[in-house]
């Protein structure tokens, strides 16, 4: 139930975003207001592109670090069913 909530929640906002900032590119192409170039959307989606690179780098690296402390683990799953049962 809360996949489908996240996924409708980006399927109303994502349109709304996508029309106001390009409502807002279009003003300020057409009043010369100059709010966006050429140079600062190359350089937002470079550091956009950046950013995914570094959080799917991390999370890499989190789950080797897990997987490599998994096997320290104290309990194995059948202890915890066991443990589980008991109470």
């Amino acid at each position: 139930m809360q996949e489908f909530r996240e996924s409708l929640l980006i399927m109303v906002s994502l349109p709304i975003y996508v029309i106001v900032i390009g409502g807002e590119l279009l003003y300020s192409y057409f009043h010369n207001k100059q709010y966006y170039t050429g140079k600062g959307i190359l350089a937002n989606v470079y550091l956009s592109a950046l950013n995914f690179t570094l959080d799917i780098l991390v999370r890499g690296v989190c789950l080797l670090v897990l997987n490599y402390f998994y096997q320290f683990r104290f309990l194995k799953y059948s202890m915890l069913f066991y443990i589980g049962w008991c109470y």
